[in-house]
């Protein structure tokens, strides 16, 4: 699907978006994160974000992507397409709440969801080459929040 939309031909940060949706995926892997965490990994910006913009895929098409990852995946993509991120993580460990930028809602999110989300955001940044900022503020937060993340993804924090 993701060489369908042609995601190897639009444009990211340090190459193609595939380039991009399978190192996240990659990186989940090898945290032996979940496999739906991993999918999600794999199409976490297909819908676009507050910042890459680019829609690969419309929300109108969210039950085409479910068919291929499944529910929770597609769940976890769809949430992070649409909140102001990654500040919205820190946010939410203090509050338990996500502002949705879609639908201009405060929602609640449990620890569990936020922690895969928080995941997916520290494989997405250091595939990016960068995210030092907010791998610093996640340290603090989960620090000062007692937010427990797997270990693997807290030495990655560390």
């Amino acid at each position: 699907m993701l060489k369908e939309i042609k995601s190897d031909e639009i444009a990211h940060e340090r190459g193609t978006l595939y380039d991009h949706l399978t190192g996240t995926y990659n990186y989940l892997a090898s945290w032996q994160s979940e496999e739906y965490v991993c999918s999600a990994g794999l199409f976490h910006s297909i819908y676009g974000t507050t910042i890459f913009r680019h829609q690969s895929i419309l929300y109108a098409d969210r039950q085409r992507v479910k068919d291929i990852i499944g529910e929770k995946a597609e769940d976890l993509v769809y949430i992070f397409s649409s909140v102001n991120r990654p500040s919205a993580f820190i946010t939410a460990i203090r509050d338990g709440c996500l502002f949705d930028v879609i639908s201009q809602t405060k929602k609640p999110i449990c620890r569990e969801k936020l922690g895969e989300l928080v995941e997916i955001e520290i494989a997405n940044v250091l595939e990016q080459g960068g995210g030092r900022l907010f791998l610093q503020q996640l340290k603090r937060e989960v620090l000062c929040n007692n937010f427990l993340l797997r270990e693997p993804i807290f030495s990655v924090v560390q």
